[in-house]
């Protein structure tokens, strides 16, 4: 996983085929998707923002998260881009991220069948499954975790989600 900016423009820019122009020639954009423009480095991120605000154009900064192969949950429309074929931006202000342990095998399927009916999306690092799913259901995973007698551990960090 790579961390990321995704700069949203008003829909609207769809209509002025040359300030994409000017966004491509004046800043090192890393991916590209309908009025998403996202970049790896926050400095470019920032100019984009500072361009697209001159027009009247900008909508938001997202925090972003890359992330090569995974599968996509039934939320994964609402909080993700996937970007080619194998690659997807999930956008990261209002989900977490977690990984589970746990002894008992059938108990971890379980558990993750459980998990994938709030997906939006699941990957693997460092031989961990990771989940990403909307904040607001923290809890609930936290107490599907206990049902199951598993471990659960929490990696998208509050305090790094800062623009």
């Amino acid at each position: 996983m790579k961390s990321a900016i995704a700069v949203e423009a008003k829909a609207e820019i769809e209509q002025f085929p040359e300030m994409i122009h000017l966004l491509f020639s004046e800043t090192a954009i890393d991916w590209h998707s309908n009025n998403m423009f996202i970049y790896l480095q926050r400095e470019e991120a920032l100019l984009a923002k500072e361009i697209l605000h001159t027009t009247d154009l900008f909508e938001h900064l997202h925090l972003a998260q890359i992330v090569s192969e995974g599968t996509k949950g039934p939320y994964f429309e609402d909080y993700a881009i996937q970007l080619d074929s194998d690659t997807y931006c999930i956008l990261t202000d209002d989900l977490v991220s977690f990984y589970i342990t746990g002894k008992n095998k059938n108990e971890l399927l379980m558990a993750k069948y459980q998990f994938e009916e709030h997906l939006v999306l699941a990957t693997s690092e460092n031989d961990k499954n990771i989940f990403f799913i909307e904040l607001h259901n923290k809890e609930l995973m936290q107490n599907i975790a206990k049902a199951y007698n598993i471990n659960i551990f929490f990696t998208l960090d509050k305090r790094e989600k800062k623009i």
